[in-house]
């Protein structure tokens, strides 16, 4: 399985904010799409939206490219960590998603769109600087709270 450039979890709008976070750079563009949907697959399989043994394979594979992309490869350190602490705040999501505290319910909700850490580390890496990496920051998680919430703000 190649990595898609972009997919039904990747609107067009994303896909080419991707692209200018990824200078074009066909290789980080490569993953970060491929990052992109094995987090969506994730939470797809998580959320019941994917049912059975294939959503479930398809995952494996997906991390398996994942994995072994050159990107990947070349900052296995960088994104690793920066990956482990995104599972862990998606682990605390999940845990906290239907909680009977208010905070912990908006705490969840937040956290959800943790995996742009990623996106950011992969702006880094590429060789954005400390002044372009703020001007994506603040329109990175404002896309992904608008495409996860409805116009009254409630979590879709």
């Amino acid at each position: 399985m190649d990595a898609p450039f972009c997919t039904a979890n990747c609107p067009p709008e994303l896909a080419a904010f991707y692209a200018e976070i990824a200078r074009r750079d066909p290789e980080a563009m490569r993953w970060l799409f491929a990052f992109h949907e094995y987090c969506h697959e994730i939470d797809d399989l998580e959320d019941g939206e994917a049912k059975g043994v294939q959503p479930s394979l398809r995952i494996h594979q997906r991390a398996r490219v994942v994995y072994t992309l050159p990107f990947f490869l070349r900052h296995e350190a960088e994104l690793g960590a920066v990956m482990e602490s995104v599972l862990q705040l998606y682990a605390d999501s999940r845990l906290w998603e239907k909680s009977e505290h208010e905070r912990q319910r908006r705490m969840a909700d937040v956290f959800r769109c943790s995996g742009n850490l990623v996106v950011l580390t992969v702006a880094r890496l590429v060789g954005w600087g400390w002044e372009q990496q703020r001007m994506i920051s603040p329109l990175l998680w404002d896309m992904s709270w608008r495409s996860h919430h409805d116009v009254k703000g409630d979590p879709i």
